[in-house]
C-alpha cells in the first residue's frame, strides 16, 4: 500500500485519516452497520510513501481491540450530539451519513444508513445497529454513549493488527481526496446561520 498526499490527524473535525480508520473497521466486520473511532486516538499523521507498519503504529498506538455493540437508533443519535457538542474528539463514522440541524431553536440530529447491506434509510428511534468500534469507546471512553451489548474479544490483538493484514491485501494507493469529500462530509454540522441555536445537553 502506498500513501499518496497527507493524512492529517485531526481532533474534533472529520478528516481524511479517521475516514479511512473507520472504513476499514467496518470492513474487517461484514456484521456490521457502522463503525466509529475517536478522533483522540489518532495520534500521527500518515505520511506519503510506501505505508509501513510502524507507520500505522505511530497512528494508532494503544493497544485497543475491536469491540462490537448493539445501540439503538435513539441511543446513536444521543452519542453524537453529546459528542458534536462537547470537549471529545470527533467521532469519525462508517456506514453512516450524520446531519446535524437546528429545528426550533434546538438541534435535532439525522442519522442515515449508507446502505452496506441495503438501500439507504433513516435511522429510527426504536432501531437497532451493529457498531463495531474499539474498547476504548465501547466502556464508555470519551463519554460514549450506552451500548445495549458490548462484545469483546477478550483474546484478540490491537485492532491495528488486522487493519494492517487488510491493508496488506488490499495493496494499491491511498489518496485523501477520496477519503473526505468537503463537499460531501459524513458529518453535516446545522449551517452558521442557525449558531444561535442552543448546544445539546
Amino acid at each position: 500500500t502506498t500513501i499518496e498526499g497527507l493524512f492529517a490527524a485531526k481532533y474534533k473535525d472529520e478528516c481524511a485519516l479517521g475516514n479511512l480508520v473507520t472504513s476499514l473497521l467496518l470492513e474487517l466486520d461484514p456484521k456490521a452497520d457502522i463503525a466509529l473511532s475517536n478522533g483522540g486516538g489518532l495520534r500521527a499523521d500518515l505520511a506519503p510513501g510506501p505505508l509501513t507498519y510502524g507507520a500505522l503504529y505511530d497512528v494508532l498506538p494503544f493497544d485497543n481491540r475491536i469491540a462490537r455493540l448493539t445501540m439503538t437508533g435513539k441511543g446513536l443519535r444521543e452519542t453524537f450530539l453529546k459528542n458534536l457538542h462537547g470537549k471529545s474528539g470527533v467521532l469519525s463514522v462508517a456506514g453512516a451519513r450524520v446531519e446535524e440541524r437546528c429545528a426550533g431553536g434546538k438541534p435535532t440530529l439525522e442519522i442515515v444508513l449508507t446502505g452496506r447491506k441495503k438501500a439507504e434509510r433513516k435511522l429510527g428511534d426504536g432501531d437497532r445497529v451493529i457498531v463495531i468500534t474499539n474498547e476504548f469507546l465501547a466502556t464508555q471512553g470519551d463519554d460514549f454513549g450506552h451500548a445495549e451489548r458490548i462484545e469483546i474479544d477478550e483474546d484478540g490483538p490491537p485492532f491495528r493488527e488486522p487493519m494492517a493484514a487488510l491493508l496488506e491485501k488490499r495493496g494499491g494507493v491511498l489518496r485523501p481526496e477520496e477519503w473526505f469529500l468537503p463537499g460531501k462530509p459524513r458529518i453535516a454540522r446545522r449551517p452558521a446561520d442557525a449558531a444561535d441555536c442552543p448546544s445539546a445537553p
